[in-house]
């Protein structure tokens, strides 16, 4: 047998490929029962998660079916008390305008009542002034013009004013009060 007969190298390599699939196919059914020990094994595995996780959904489950509607009528609560307390802010808030305005008003009177009272006081210590110093003055030109008349009667008699010493003021201290001028003439 000749290996150079083409019928030899065919069966040579027909064996090899016959060889090439049964090792092949050998390979796979390794994989095959490899994988499938590893598929057991995760089946396993995600069976034993499985039972410690469902416990834990199945309560956070009911925990939320239980608290939904509580935190769905809070939420509306919450709603509710700021729709109320945006309405009461704007009633404190206009409450607080108009009391501002209306002090400001109040304070805008009383100034004016003030600034009324105020001009009066000082035209009534004007007229008052007036009043009181005019006859004042006038008092003070008879008093000085009798004064004179009496000092001019005093003179007249020299004997008298030697006799008695002769005072040039109404007030015994003359530092602290000047003697009054006599007034001009009245002409009332």
């Amino acid at each position: 047998m000749s290996f150079s007969d083409p019928q030899t190298i065919q069966l040579a390599l027909f064996g090899a490929v016959v060889l090439a699939i049964v090792l092949q196919t050998i390979f796979l059914i390794a994989v095959v029962v490899v994988a499938r020990g590893a598929v057991r094994s995760i089946r396993e595995e995600l069976e034993d998660y499985r039972t410690s996780i469902m416990p834990i959904v199945d309560r956070t489950r009911a925990i939320v079916e239980n608290v939904a509607p509580k935190i769905e009528g809070a939420a509306a609560d919450l709603a509710v008390i700021l729709k109320s307390l945006r309405a009461q802010t704007a009633n404190v808030q206009f409450a607080a305008d108009d009391i501002i305005e209306r002090t400001r008003v109040q304070v805008s009177r009383i100034d004016g009542i003030l600034s009324t009272i105020l001009d009066r006081v000082e035209k009534v210590g004007v007229y008052v002034s007036d009043v009181v110093a005019k006859p004042m003055r006038q008092l003070s030109g008879l008093l000085a013009s009798v004064k004179a008349t009496v000092e001019t009667l005093r003179e007249a008699a020299p004997a008298s004013a030697a006799a008695t010493p002769k005072q040039d003021s109404v007030f015994e201290d003359e530092d602290s009060y000047e003697a009054p001028r006599p007034a001009p003439p009245y002409r009332g």
